[in-house]
């Protein structure tokens, strides 16, 4: 079974409800298939669009026109369309939130484009120099596994040890063997003379 990273529950949450109106600048970090809430309908899929997202209609800590929000889970259908295709793309999407036209229920968010808006395109080249080392969020890994072998090094490791995390996987036979072999190694060599029977 696969396993989702836990939506973050810290910090400030920037919803696409909040965001109506506002100019942003939107990078599609991630996307996770299946991450069900207790919403979620079985027959409908409960997948998510991780972003990092700048409100420049809000100010920053510094003061400064542009809010920046990062991992933000967004589950509105139309907008993970719309960004899938974008994960992992340097390039953030310029856009205004918006909201389509109901089919049934609510009516979608969606993300309508402003880069042909010659005031919207200024603001947000503004925020990036302002910002030159900001680099978009990296998708989650878990960490890595801990080798946990007690041989310092792969040559140093017995033939019959397992490759990995340390466990034996010799047999009976294989153990006594070994055993003999290292308990011969301990005895001490046969003085001169003695190694002939005495009859």
């Amino acid at each position: 079974m696969p396993f989702d990273e836990p939506e973050p529950t810290g910090g400030v949450r920037l919803y696409p409800k909040q965001l109506v109106g506002h100019l942003l600048m939107i990078w599609a970090c991630e996307y996770i298939a299946h991450s069900p809430t207790m919403f979620s309908r079985p027959d409908k899929p409960s997948d998510v669009i991780v972003v990092d997202c700048v409100d420049l209609d809000a100010e920053g800590e510094d003061g400064q026109p542009g809010f920046l929000c990062r991992r933000q889970w967004w589950r509105a259908a139309q907008i993970i369309g719309s960004l899938r295709p974008r994960i992992g793309a340097p390039n953030p999407i310029l856009a205004h939130m918006g909201q389509g036209v109901a089919t049934m229920g609510n009516p979608p968010y969606v993300l309508n484009s402003a880069t042909s808006n010659p005031q919207a395109v200024a603001r947000a080249n503004a925020w990036l120099s302002t910002h030159p080392d900001f680099a978009p969020s990296k998708p989650y890994e878990p960490p890595p596994e801990v080798e946990t072998s007690h041989w310092s090094k792969p040559e140093d490791q017995p033939a019959w040890s397992a490759p990995q995390g340390g466990k034996a996987t010799e047999t009976m036979l294989e153990r006594m063997a070994r055993q003999a072999t290292e308990g011969a190694a301990r005895l001490p060599p046969p003085r001169r003379g003695m190694d002939e029977p005495p009859y």
